[in-house]
């Protein structure tokens, strides 16, 4: 499980074990995260509009689009 958070990070969660695996540092609030459907990428939202896409292997910066006009609800 990913979960995001207004104190400017997100992480991965092991629910099973109940234990954080590892967190992340962003430069602004997060607003929203997502895996893609085949479960390889991770989007998480920003709160300024940006979408950073995460490759989930090695959990780098794939892709970032610069303020998406989207809804920003979490």
């Amino acid at each position: 499980m990913a979960i995001g958070s207004k104190d400017k990070s997100w992480s991965f969660h092991n629910l099973f074990q109940g234990v954080r695996l590892q967190t992340f540092k962003e430069s602004e609030e997060v607003t929203s995260i997502q895996f893609h459907p085949d479960g390889m990428i991770l989007v998480v939202g920003l709160k300024s509009g940006v979408l950073k896409f995460y490759d989930i292997r090695d959990q780098k910066v794939i892709r970032e689009i610069e303020e998406f006009k989207g809804n920003h609800e979490v």
